[in-house]
């Protein structure tokens, strides 16, 4: 589910701030307690051009939806007291955040995370090398959760629990600024400070066919008379989504800076960020200005439709225009980055462990056993049994 309504933000901008591009601006900006939060906007096309079709991204469609378009739908909601306009979503919050991590993985922004990967062993003696920045669950996916790393994982955890960042900042700071939730872990819910998605505003949703017409058919083929279209040698029809037509296609970027203070555990009233807060809100304002990816997938080239706006939003609701430098920007990052420590951090990396895997498997198993045996004396013990469970503590290994 997107947004509620389409329509822009009904404070006008103020007169534009002083120029942000310093150090030392950025800094005081980033304990600014009146400012909540950093809002770009940037208004996008296709490539062919206003009123043409862009394919949006396609999710599964509840089995039990007759009215489902085969292969998938466009994650499409109405808005309004009529409901006759609608937002579409191009390219949601974790497809952007994806974009975002992978282009982490580059020059000239990978030296500004530690590098921290798992090797995976495959089937035929081979392996996979993953690193942190591609993970879809970031610090706590399984492939880190059944890893060698499992210690530094759960210490991050619990300093980060107990109100120390660092650790987590050291290991994993995307999870810090994008989000995280070890949901089979230690339960740990880290907020997402920043988000970008890309949406269409009041589309009209297209179909599309086709014919596949072989040159010879099987049948036709001696000694191939059975076979059929599964081997390629039969016609085929087939009718789909085509995309959409859009009235306005738009990228909005929200950068929380009270969920970063909070992520960071930044000591509130302070005059100037702490190593911490500045390398993460560094990081932050990288990934807010960072080139965005234009060919999402095919059918869906976008381009800039003008100049997009940036706006510093208070916590009264008034607004100030202002501009930043991706490069004034790269550099301030790449400065706290080094004052954090960054460089001196060596390289992290784990060998994923199948039996950690078989362990928990084994150990889930084994609770629903001693689940189903606890039932049938739920009446005489079943508050104890609650109780129990309830004081016993976590466990360091999934």
């Amino acid at each position: 589910m997107t947004e509620a309504s389409t329509d822009t933000p009904c404070a006008a901008p103020v007169a534009a701030t002083p120029d942000l591009n310093t150090a030392a601006a950025l800094d005081a900006l980033a304990v600014r307690r009146d400012v909540v939060a950093l809002v770009r906007r940037q208004p996008m096309r296709p490539v062919a051009g206003h009123g043409t079709p862009v394919f949006p991204a396609t999710y599964a469609a509840d089995k039990n939806d007759k009215s489902s378009e085969p292969g998938g739908r466009y994650c499409i909601s109405p808005v309004g007291i009529d409901g006759t306009r609608n937002v579409c979503v191009i390219d949601s919050v974790q497809s952007q955040a994806g974009r975002i991590e992978a282009t982490l993985q580059q020059a000239p922004y990978r030296t500004l995370t530690r590098e921290v990967g798992v090797s995976v062993p495959t089937n035929g003696g081979g392996t996979t090398r993953i690193d942190m920045l591609a993970a879809g669950h970031r610090v706590f996916d399984a492939v880190f959760r059944y890893s060698t790393l499992v210690p530094q994982v759960v210490a991050a955890s619990r300093a980060y629990t107990s109100g120390d960042a660092r650790l987590m900042a050291e290991l994993a700071p995307l999870a810090l600024i994008c989000g995280a939730w070890d949901s089979r872990g230690e339960k740990l819910q880290i907020p997402r400070a920043f988000s970008a998605e890309i949406t269409a505003h009041d589309v009209s949703v297209l179909s599309r066919g086709a014919v596949y017409k072989v040159p010879v058919r099987a049948s036709e083929i001696e000694g191939l008379e059975d076979a059929g279209s599964a081997e390629g040698l039969e016609s085929a029809l087939s009718f789909g989504l085509g995309g959409v037509i859009a009235t306005r296609i738009e990228r909005r970027a929200v950068l929380s800076l009270a969920t970063l203070r909070r992520n960071a555990r930044a000591v509130r009233g302070a005059n100037t960020p702490d190593d911490v807060l500045r390398y993460l809100w560094a990081l932050a304002l990288v990934v807010s200005t960072m080139p965005v990816e234009p060919d999402l997938r095919s059918g869906c080239l976008l381009v800039p439709d003008g100049a997009a706006t940036l706006v510093l939003v208070r916590d009264d609701g008034t607004e100030e225009a202002v501009t930043l430098d991706a490069a004034a920007v790269l550099a301030y990052a790449q400065a706290a980055a080094q004052a954090f420590g960054i460089a001196g951090l060596a390289p992290l990396h784990g060998t994923f462990d199948a039996k950690l895997v078989k362990g928990a498997t084994d150990a889930k198993a084994e609770g629903k056993k001693t689940g189903k045996a606890g039932g049938r004396t739920a009446k005489s013990t079943g508050a104890k049994a609650d109780a129990a469970s309830d004081a016993a503590p976590a466990e360091d290994t999934p």
